[in-house]
């Protein structure tokens, strides 16, 4: 029997993970087996997602836990005073660098309060 180093939680490519559920999902349940070039398919992109190395870089649990609460208190706050944020119309005559900026600056200090609030 082959063992393997298991990877850590948090190297865990996510995305990669998904597109294999979904290939692992459309197989024949009727079929009694599967061959083994869809075997050998399926270990690579297992390894694949697996892996901290592979295409779409890993994030931690823990950050990804992160970004999702600073996002929720960006759009709770955007639902409590829309008028606090900027238009449509402005974001689209804004320059992109300059925008973007502004959206980091904010993104990090919702990122702080919410880290506080944890």
């Amino acid at each position: 029997m082959q063992t393997t180093t298991q990877p850590a939680a948090g190297n865990i490519n996510i995305e990669a993970l998904l597109k294999l559920a979904h290939r692992v999902e459309h197989l024949n349940p009727a079929a009694e087996t599967i061959g083994p070039g869809m075997l050998a398919s399926l270990v690579e992109d297992a390894k694949k997602a697996l892996s901290f190395t592979a295409n779409i870089p890993a994030v931690a649990h823990d950050t990804m836990r992160a970004f999702a609460d600073a996002f929720t208190l960006w759009e709770e706050n955007y639902r409590t005073d829309p008028t606090a944020f900027m238009t449509a119309e402005e974001c689209r005559a804004a320059a992109t660098a300059e925008h973007g900026e502004r959206c980091a600056i904010y993104f990090t200090a919702m990122l702080r309060q919410a880290r506080g609030a944890a």
